[in-house]
């Protein structure tokens, strides 16, 4: 599960809050949870289950907005994004909040983005505007609770996490639908040709060249039809795995 958040801010005092609620001391985590199994023991209370107050991400900070989109860009070309971005909208002398979101979503459009402020200049919908993808856009103002920056950092990294799985269940779905397509299109007169056909269409939705196809009986095992790359050594090994 991808819980990489960046946090962007020229506040070392509100980067240190933020890392004191994303990222709370492991020694004192620890001590909790044996002080809630200790109660459970003693009152009978089962301890309570996992929620926004004990999630752990990894934190990333920034002073700067251009520094910040950086990391996120270099994060994205590395196959390693962030799902979230913290961004302050006032950030002297550098870019200012809306531009390093813009600049952001232009690197990374799937990446969840919170606006963060003090200060009432800006407009909702100039923000929307220039940010774009407004679904992936939330606006919070200072000074924030931490429990609420505890409960966006769970739902919007959840968020995050849920679309790109629903994603491979549709890439998924897409490939094994063509598979389905090509089936109905050859004409099979025998069993050993559907078992081919079968194979062949399981290798391109799995994405791999070699396989094999065999039945299981109180005799052992016997391969039906093997894919014409995989070489009885080969074949020998597989089966005693």
């Amino acid at each position: 599960m991808n819980k990489k958040i960046i946090v962007i801010d020229d506040d070392e005092s509100i980067l240190k809050d933020y890392q004191m609620i994303l990222t709370p001391e492991k020694g004192i985590s620890e001590l909790e949870e044996k002080a809630a199994a200790l109660e459970a023991e003693l009152f009978g209370e089962a301890p309570e289950k996992e929620g926004f107050g004990n999630e752990y991400y990894e934190l990333i900070t920034a002073s700067q907005g251009k520094e910040g989109f950086i990391r996120v860009k270099d994060a994205r070309a590395a196959d390693r994004p962030f799902s979230l971005a913290f961004v302050d909208i006032r950030m002297p002398p550098g870019w200012d909040g809306v531009r390093t979101a813009r600049a952001i979503r232009e690197v990374d459009s799937e990446i969840e983005i919170v606006i963060v402020t003090a200060y009432s200049d800006r407009d909702r919908s100039e923000i929307v505007d220039k940010v774009g993808v407004p679904e992936r856009l939330l606006y919070l103002k200072k000074p924030f609770d931490p429990e609420e920056i505890r409960q966006i950092a769970l739902c919007l990294t959840r968020k995050w996490n849920l679309e790109r799985k629903a994603e491979k269940h549709r890439e998924y779905l897409e490939r094994l639908l063509a598979s389905v397509k090509r089936l109905k299109t050859l004409s099979i007169s025998s069993i050993r040709e559907v078992l081919s056909a079968v194979l062949s269409e399981v290798l391109i939705f799995v994405n791999a060249r070699k396989g094999f196809i065999a039945r299981l009986d109180n005799s052992g095992i016997h391969v039906e039809i093997n894919s014409e790359n995989l070489p009885p050594g080969e074949l020998g090994t597989l089966m005693e795995k």
